[in-house]
Formats: C-alpha cells, sequence, structure tokens
C-alpha cells in the first residue's frame, strides 16, 4: 500500500470496521438520497442488511456486473466486497467503461499490502471513479492480538476532469461520515491503534501468516469441491479465508446455527482446533452460520486459521465427512 498512499485525498478513522461501513452508508443516505447501490452475490451479509434496514433512502440491487453497465439512475454507486467469488472479482477489475459515480470496496477480507486493493486503485482510475475504501483493522493486520477495534474510511479520487461526480458531492460525503462517526459514537480512540504496526518485523510476520492461511484456504477449496460434490458451497471468494458450506435441501434460520454449533462441537470434543465463533482471523478453525440474501439460503462459514499444513489438512476432512453425515 506504500506505493499509493500518496494518493489518498482524506481519510476518517472509526472505532471498527462496521462502524466505519454504518457511518459511510448513512451519509451516503443522506447526500445521495435515492441513489442506487450496485452489489455482487455474495458481499458480506450484514452490510446488505444495513443498507436493506437502515439506508433505505438508498435502492440496494444485487446481481452481475453486466447488468448495470447503463445509465438510468442519477446516482449509481458500486458496493465492491472481498468477500465476492475469483470470478465476480476478475470481472469487475477487468470490465470495459462502466456508469457509476463512485465505487465504495470493503477491504477488510485483505491485508492492508495486498495487491487486489492496488488492483481496484488502478481500475478505479482507468474508470474515472473515485474510490472510497473501507476496512476493518482488527482481523487480519494485528496477528490474532486485538488491540481494541479500529476502522478507516478512505477516500481516493479520480480526475476530475472525467469523474461523473462533482467535488463538492464528495466533499459533502465525507463531511457527513464525519458528522455521523460523532453523532453514532463509533470515533476511534488511541487504544484502538496496534502498537507494532509498521515495523518491519510486523510486516514480515503478516505476510508469513497470510500465505499460511491462504495456503490451507486453497487446500480447502479443492478437498471440499471433490469430497462434497453435488453440495452448493462457495469455495472459491477472492480473499481465500472462508468457504462457505450449503446443503442439498436448504438450511433454514435455525438449522444454519444449530449446524455451526454441532460441527465445531463436535469436532472440537475429538481435539481438533475449531470454535464456534462471529469472526475470523484466529489461530483456529471459527464456523459460523451465514445468511446469503442473494439466494435467501443459509449456509455455514468455516473461516481458514494459520495452523500447521497437516493439521489443517486433518481437519479439513473431518469437516467434509462431518459435513456429509450430518447435513448435507
Amino acid at each position: 500500500m506504500r506505493s499509493i498512499s500518496a494518493t489518498f485525498d482524506k481519510r476518517l478513522y472509526a472505532a471498527s470496521g462496521m462502524g466505519a461501513i454504518a457511518s459511510l452508508l448513512l451519509a451516503l443516505s443522506k447526500s445521495m438520497k435515492g441513489g442506487e447501490v450496485v452489489a455482487l452475490p455474495g458481499s458480506y451479509g450484514e452490510t446488505l442488511e444495513l443498507i436493506d434496514g437502515y439506508a433505505q433512502q438508498l435502492h440496494l440491487v444485487i446481481g452481475s456486473i453486466e447488468s448495470f453497465s447503463t445509465d438510468n439512475v442519477s446516482r449509481r454507486v458500486l458496493l465492491l466486497d472481498s468477500c465476492i467469488a475469483s470470478r465476480d472479482f476478475g470481472d469487475v477489475v477487468n470490465c470495459g467503461k462502466l456508469h457509476f459515480d463512485l465505487i465504495i470496496f470493503d477491504t477488510t477480507c485483505f491485508t492492508a499490502s495486498s495487491g487486489r486493493i492496488e488492483q481496484v486503485v488502478r481500475w478505479s482510475r482507468r474508470q474515472g471513479v473515485p474510490l472510497i475504501l473501507v476496512r476493518s483493522h482488527n482481523k487480519l493486520d494485528s496477528l490474532g492480538a486485538e488491540y481494541g477495534r479500529l476502522g478507516s474510511i478512505t477516500l481516493i479520487r479520480s480526475d476530475f476532469a472525467t469523474q461523473r461526480i462533482p467535488p463538492s458531492c464528495l466533499e459533502e460525503l465525507m463531511a457527513e461520515t464525519r458528522n455521523a462517526i460523532r453523532l453514532l459514537g463509533n470515533a476511534a480512540l488511541p487504544a484502538h491503534f496496534p502498537p507494532f504496526v509498521g515495523t518491519s518485523s510486523y510486516r514480515h510476520l503478516t505476510r508469513r501468516r497470510m500465505a499460511s492461511i491462504l495456503r490451507n484456504g486453497r487446500f480447502s477449496s479443492r478437498h471440499f469441491a471433490l469430497r462434497l460434490r453435488g453440495v452448493p458451497s462457495q469455495l472459491q471468494s477472492v480473499h481465500g479465508l472462508y468457504v462457505t458450506l450449503g446443503s442439498r435441501e436448504p438450511l433454514d434460520e435455525a438449522a444454519g446455527p444449530q449446524a455451526a454449533a454441532a460441527m465445531s462441537e463436535e469436532l472440537s470434543e475429538v481435539g481438533f482446533p475449531i470454535r464456534h465463533a462471529g469472526s475470523f482471523g484466529f489461530d483456529f478453525a471459527a464456523t459460523e452460520w451465514f445468511h446469503d440474501l442473494t439466494t435467501d439460503r443459509y449456509s455455514v462459514r468455516i473461516a481458514v486459521p494459520d495452523l500447521p499444513s497437516s493439521l489443517w489438512i486433518d481437519l479439513t476432512r473431518a469437516i467434509g465427512d462431518w459435513w456429509l453425515d450430518s447435513v448435507s
């Protein structure tokens, strides 16, 4: 990220990643009332729930990127999420000219130094569309030690000569976001900033940790694709941090949480490092239920840790066997 840091126009901090995205979306609903927010399938469910329930001045549309290449609304915002499938992410950053006024990119599932973030920055510049980066800093950027919570909102402008949205609108949006952070009690505190960020050893250890997680995640995707063939699942998200497992018979709101809890409990009892937890970035596998608003189906998310490969291979196989026997 150091190569693009000089392009940052404005940065705001919030008490958490969700606090940052909530403040931004509420400000967007006020400054771009009646605008359309386009999200891709697989986008983070709580973000979509937030728009649908608390930013109703915005019109949420979920679909493929090809569906939104025409200009038929006064303001259109692309919500790009690091949770979407690899195929959809590739379609976005390789597409031609699209008619968006603003791109919001939730980068939470990438480390701050990820090349994927730079890829989207370059793409937004080619498109001539201003970009806002939103992230949670307590997932992958703190080596499993959460020193408080921290979220950020970073505006990267495009060339004023090509962008469709006036600079004054961006200034208004960031001012409204700062005000929302204040009114919602989302302000960051000094204790929210991890003390070791920026050192060379931190960056080195983060790269090693992420390499281990991604290596384990690729094995899980390959194994589940073979072992759970025919079971509806999302196995190739662009971030590579977790997979979601569905079932041939759709899970409902009760069965999803029950499956996440039962699997983690039973596998933990036989000695595997797996827990039922509502987050990710731990040194154990974290299971949680997941509601896909695109399909209105429930599934179970398996967050991949940086465990030794031999241990993770055994746990992945145990997860696949348990899922076949108990759910699918």
